[in-house]
Parts: C-alpha cells; structure tokens; sequence
C-alpha cells in the first residue's frame, strides 16, 4: 500500500473568571484527535489494506467550581458537547476465521453533565458526583446503533473518617459506584450487503444491565514511622457482572469476561 501521513495541530483555549472567594467560573473549547493508520490483520482482498483515516473531535465544555462555608462545601458542575468527524469503529469483516478492521464511520455527538460535591461534617467526609451522558451517531453505517462502551448515567458517594490515636490514625471509608446499562459493542453489524441491525437476542448478549459495586477499607497509619497497613473489601455485595464483551454474531457465539467477584485484601504502603 502507499505510505500515508496526518497532520493536525491539537489544541484548547478557555476563559476563566475568578469569582470573590474561592470561586471560578471558566468555558473552553478543546480540539483534538486519533492517528489513522493500516489495518493490524492480515488478509488477501483490498478491504485488509485500505487504510482507516485520522478521527477528529471538537468538545466545547462550561462549568463552575465553588467553595462555601470556610471551604467546608465545595462544588462543581459542568456541561459539555462534543462532535466527532470519521469516528473510528471496530468492524468484522469475516467470521472464519474472525477478522476485525477499523472502518471509518462517520460522525457522532456527545453531550452532557457532570456534578460533584464535597462535604466536611467535622471530622466526616462526605463525597458525591453524578453523570449524565447522551451519545448518538448522526451520519454513516452506524446511525441508529447504541453507542458501544457508555454508561449514560453514572453516580457515586463515598464517606471517610478518621480518628487520631496516641500511636497513629485510623482511616475509615467507604464508597459505592453505580452505573446504568451499556452496551460493550454496535447494535449494527457491517456486512457486505450493508449495515445489518442485531437481533434483539444478538443485543441482549452484549448489553450489561445496570449495577453497583461497594467497596470498603480500614487502615492504620503510624505516628512514629511513614507506614500504612490497609484491609480492604472489593464489591462487597459480589455483584455479578460483565466488564467488556466479545461479540461475533456472524459465526454464532459470544463471549464475555467477567468482573471481579467479591474481592479481599491487604496492604503495606512506605512513604519516602
């Protein structure tokens, strides 16, 4: 194949206004982008080496940061939108053996909002944040598909508590994160006849209903040396859960890799 190159020249610019007190009000505009490049599986026709082209976004993005009470509430909130040219997307291009090439697939928006508080109650540390997510294909093969790999909604909290000792600290916490479904792959199979819409068991296969992990952990930090044991709990509920997905409709099988179940351990950390 002939040798190909990609220029651009990525960059951000933004205004900031610095509210009385410990305050900002700030909006930017960021560009920026993916390298193309040749196919990684090898094959005997011209799909396997036509190169795929650079991918392009522009994200626009307002938002405030506030402190109040002597600090003790702070808060941020932020909404962005995003468009993406010549999105890059995973395509089989053949079941047997399975062979996946990067297409371009034309363009995609993304808009939505984040919110995060921090709160000190005493001693106590309360911590949330909240997401919110809309994705869409607006032109090419995959309009109408679901977004592959994006939690619409996300959400978060968290406490921490520590408690002095004569010899050392206690650090007590604790957190739980939620997510809404995803799905891990296209709702649109590329086919040589043309994009082809998954069945609705094809869809089932590579979604992941929504779940939420809890995670804990207690750990002691000593006084008179820079030292941290910590036992901690990992999904402590032992949710069952997907983390990604392999689909391979074409050839009549799935797969998928599993989360980690409930989860203990411990460890030593030396500060120098």
């Amino acid at each position: 194949p002939d040798d190909i190159s990609f220029e651009t020249v990525p960059f951000t610019v933004g205004l900031d206004y610095r509210l009385p007190g410990d305050g900002l009000l700030y909006a930017k505009y960021s560009k920026g982008f993916r390298t193309g490049g040749f196919q990684q599986a090898s094959g005997t026709t011209a799909a396997f080496f036509t190169p795929f082209n650079e991918e392009s976004v522009g994200s626009y993005e307002i938002g405030a940061k506030l402190a109040l009470f002597e600090n003790r509430l702070r808060f941020s909130a932020s909404s962005f939108f995003s468009t993406f040219d010549d999105i890059q997307q995973n395509a089989v291009l053949q079941t047997s053996p399975v062979v996946i090439a990067v297409l371009n697939s034309g363009t995609a928006e993304i808009y939505g909002a984040e919110f995060e508080a921090t709160a000190l109650l005493g001693d106590l540390r309360l911590h949330g944040s909240l997401g919110l997510i809309e994705p869409k294909f607006t032109d090419g093969p995959y309009k109408g598909s679901e977004v592959p790999t994006v939690a619409k909604t996300t959400w978060s909290v968290s406490a921490d508590y520590p408690v002095q000792f004569n010899a050392g600290r206690l650090d007590l916490h604790l957190d739980y994160n939620w997510r809404s479904d995803v799905y891990f792959l296209n709702t649109v199979t590329i086919t040589g006849a043309g994009p082809v819409d998954l069945t609705e068991f094809q869809r089932k296969s590579i979604r992941q209903d929504a779940y939420g992990l809890l995670n804990a952990q207690v750990s002691w930090t000593f006084d008179a040396r820079p030292i941290t044991v910590a036992l901690y709990g990992k999904n402590l509920t032992d949710e069952y859960f997907a983390a990604r997905s392999g689909s391979f409709a074409g050839a009549n099988f799935n797969s998928i890799v599993v989360g980690s179940p409930r989860t203990y351990g411990m460890s030593v950390s030396y500060a120098f």
